[in-house]
């Protein structure tokens, strides 16, 4: 296997996931579980999932040989093992330029593999340990140390740079990370071969894993796609949305591709549905057809999806498993007839187009391709194979007849003109990821990417931190035995006139709850016969969420929790697109439980505007990218006031995930950005505006002695604080109380002595009109209209 030595790579060494399938069947090893995921970096900024498990192999590199070399699993490039910072430390490794060779200085290092089985065991167990202590317990990449040597590379101006480039013998060269990216890209890009992948025992159906018979027209079947609409109604014309340059090359790029494809062709339909993007988790754009005004006209198809309960139940007692996954799925379904094929239509730049094939966007795909799954695979499933859309997963007793099992499926595959993407396979493994569950020969458990928002959830350091905390847990105080002896150290902490100290015996309550949030009884497994209720909200920095279901008593249980920090652009958004985004993303995080659900999923928000978002005419371009997206679930968004929100809402107050006045954070800076720098400006109209400057500054040291009228700031702050919602608002705030019968205190903030709502200044009742007159009547106004007014005032 090709391995990359990187000193630049300090939160430890890796593996590529499909090599470390290969090296645990070579050596005979099983992967070990990391305590909790760790999250790692690219050297470009660009983060991957979470890892969550290590294997130990034996490793050898010409001469030297070492039994056991702890490897953390993610995706990688083009190398398969990645050897970092503390690997290269640990063996003292010296590069020999001249004779292009590898050197070990260590004395330690191992040049044969321990043969005694004791030393071994330790070994192992030493390696163990080592994955879960600190030197490699946070597989963060951090920017290399600042070299002191002086650098060759050096920030010029564009006239030093006009000089130099007039010297005899210089040479210019333009590079940009966008250029390397791109090339990194191609490189990931290029096909797997599934021969190098596949075990040798099923050679005999590589054809079942080909992409290039994945890419062909499939040909009619009884499992055509077929819409059928609710009323007779005109769909007409939507209209074109503004694409950037970039976009409007990938849209013609992926025209050219799908004709040739056979996939698209050109459409004479009397309406079409419009053409968006959908920016990636991991970068890029994904081509999107905006079908909502399609899929509100079609009847639903309420075709059952499978039982987690009863999956999980047939899986027990199984040693060996495979997880097939169905390349480009959809696109092996045809539409049954033309009209369907007219219905699809999608306009772009370059023209309209309609889909021979099952396109993404659709309501009742997800129902159509289960159900040719089912039927393809009727035979066996429940016997030793279960699928969901396009995951299958077979199960066996024994490595002979899960051999067998697999041949079977795959026949099946063949047969169905289905084919498998090699790059999301697993083969003969203890252990996968499979409806949001981890399930395995030990049984089944929670998947850890679930509960890492609670398990992350750092020390409280002030009382509003432990006041949030207890406000998120006393939710689940009823599940959670001898709840309040545990808690009485943290709500001590709260008690008036009480001293903040953060003790042991506070830290050791706080692990407790913690733990028993994330554990049974509390967390239960979800159930698809049953409602699911998803609680999102989002603060100025924080989307969160919390995924609940009803036990038969009619109790709420929680099923999942999220939370995660916004980026800086995000922060920038008003706060309907807020809370917008929280729910976006608690879908995205709970895809494999809410999509295809039969009852609607009940989303409940303490916005009430969005209740209607998905029935609003006039989107913006974010909306309708977010407005297709959730156009695949069935749900229901339902008004809660914000005090009844207090779930979801305590998870946005956690520590560490708020800027906290640190100017240095992104998200910070991205809200206290110049909008006009000094360089964008005319040099005559920087001259006049640092005249004015010093005008104004001269006025200012004359205020106090001239007779002016009190300031639009000073009038709004005295109205305060004689209106009686406005004083009791901020002596909540002022008290660090949550909740108030009035309004949702998550949106207040008390900044230099104005209150804030929605980050907006709060103007009392009794003097809107007078600051409207006063703004209004201002000579440089010019008489503004109302929609102007409204922007002034805003502002």
């Amino acid at each position: 296997m090709q391995a990359l030595m990187d000193s630049g790579a300090t939160g430890g060494s890796f593996v590529n996931a499909v090599d470390a399938k290969r090296i645990c069947e070579i050596e005979n090893i099983s992967p070990i579980q990391l305590i909790k995921p760790k999250n790692i970096e690219g050297f470009n900024g660009a983060t991957a999932p979470p890892v969550t498990h290590a294997i130990y192999p034996r490793l050898q590199i010409g001469d030297h040989v070492e039994s056991l070399c702890p490897l953390f699993i993610t995706t990688l490039g083009k190398h398969s093992i990645i050897l970092g910072k503390a690997w290269m430390k640990q063996h003292g490794v010296v590069l020999d330029m001249v004779n292009d060779q590898v050197i070990f200085a260590k004395g330690h290092c191992q040049h044969t593999a321990p043969t005694d089985t004791l030393k071994a065991k330790t070994a192992s167990l030493q390696v163990e340990k080592q994955i879960h202590d600190s030197e490699i317990q946070e597989p963060v990449s951090q920017p290399p140390q600042r070299m002191t040597n002086p650098c060759s590379i050096t920030m010029i101006g564009a006239a030093p740079f006009n000089m130099l480039r007039k010297q005899k013998g210089a040479e210019v060269f333009a590079v940009s990370f966008k250029d390397i990216l791109e090339e990194q890209a191609k490189e990931e890009a290029v096909e797997i071969d599934p021969k190098s992948i596949l075990p040798q025992e099923f050679h005999e159906y590589l054809d079942v894993f080909s992409k290039q018979a994945a890419d062909k027209l499939p040909p009619h079947r009884y499992a055509d796609h077929h819409i059928i609409l609710e009323q007779d109604s005109k769909l007409g014309h939507a209209p074109l949305y503004n694409m950037s340059r970039e976009e409007l090359d990938l849209v013609k790029k992926y025209i050219e591709d799908n004709l040739s494809k056979g996939f698209i062709e050109a459409s004479k339909a009397p309406f079409a549905s419009p053409v968006l993007f959908v920016r990636k988790p991991g970068g890029g754009l994904r081509f999107c057809v905006d079908y909502r005004k399609l899929n509100a006209i079609t009847r639903k198809d309420s075709y059952p999806l499978p039982l987690i309960d009863e999956t999980l139940a047939q899986i027990t007692g199984a040693k060996y498993l495979t997880k097939i996954d169905i390349r480009h799925a959809f696109n092996r379904i045809r539409m049954q007839t033309e009209e369907d094929e007219d219905l699809t239509t999608f306009k772009t730049r370059f023209g309209s187009y309609k889909y021979k094939v099952l396109p993404f966007g659709l309501t009742n795909g997800p129902a159509t391709f289960q159900r040719y799954m089912n039927e393809t695979l009727m035979e066996y499933m429940n016997r030793f194979v279960t699928a969901y859309m396009d995951d299958l997963l077979i199960y066996s007793a024994s490595r002979l007849e899960h051999t067998q099992h697999v041949k079977m499926v795959l026949q099946k595959l063949r047969e169905a003109g289905l084919q498998a993407d090699i790059a999301k396979c697993e083969f003969f493994v203890q252990e996968t990821k499979f409806l949001g569950l981890i399930v395995g020969v030990r049984g089944m458990r929670m998947d850890p990417a679930k509960v890492q928002t609670i398990l992350e959830w750092k020390a409280p350091r002030s009382l509003r931190d432990t006041q949030a905390f207890i406000g998120f847990c006393v939710f689940y105080r009823r599940f959670i035995r001898n709840y309040s002896t545990i808690m009485k150290p943290l709500v001590n902490l709260t008690k008036k006139n009480h001293i903040f100290e953060w003790s042991q015996a506070c830290q050791g309550a706080f692990e407790i709850i913690k733990r028993a949030v994330t554990e049974a009884p509390v967390l239960r497994h979800f159930d698809r016969d049953k409602t699911a209720y998803v609680e999102a909200d989002s603060s100025d920095y924080i989307s969160s969420g919390v995924l609940s279901q009803m036990d038969d008593q009619g109790v709420l249980h929680p099923v999942a929790f999220f939370s995660k920090k916004m980026v800086p652009a995000e922060c920038n958004y008003e706060i309907y697109d807020k809370e917008l985004l929280a729910i976006i993303r608690c879908f995205e995080a709970w895809r494999p439980e809410i999509e295809g659900t039969a009852m609607p999923v009940q989303v409940l928000s303490d916005h009430k505007s969005l209740e209607y978002f998905m029935s609003t005419k006039k989107l913006t371009r974010r909306q309708a990218r977010w407005a297709e997206f959730l156009s695949r679930y069935n749900f229901q968004i339902v008004y809660r006031p914000g005090k009844q929100n207090g779930k979801a809402d305590a998870l946005t107050r956690r520590p560490g995930d708020r800027p906290e006045g640190n100017e240095e954070d992104d998200r910070q800076k991205q809200q206290l950005q110049t909008m006009l720098p000094m360089e964008k400006l005319h040099p005559e109209l920087v001259q006049q505006l640092e005249l004015k400057s010093r005008e104004q500054a001269q006025d200012a040291q004359l205020a106090p002695i001239l007779p002016q009228d009190q300031s639009i700031y000073d009038k709004i702050q005295a109205a305060q604080l004689q209106d009686e919602l406005c004083k009791d608002t901020i002596q909540r705030l002022q008290n660090d109380e949550r909740d108030s019968p009035n309004l949702a205190l998550a949106h207040c903030e008390e900044r230099n002595g104005l209150l804030l709502y929605q980050n907006r200044v709060w103007i009392p009742e009794d003097i809107r009109v007078k600051l409207l007159c006063e703004v209004h009547d201002q000579p440089a106004m010019g008489h503004p209209g109302i929609g102007k007014m409204i922007r002034i005032i805003k502002r």
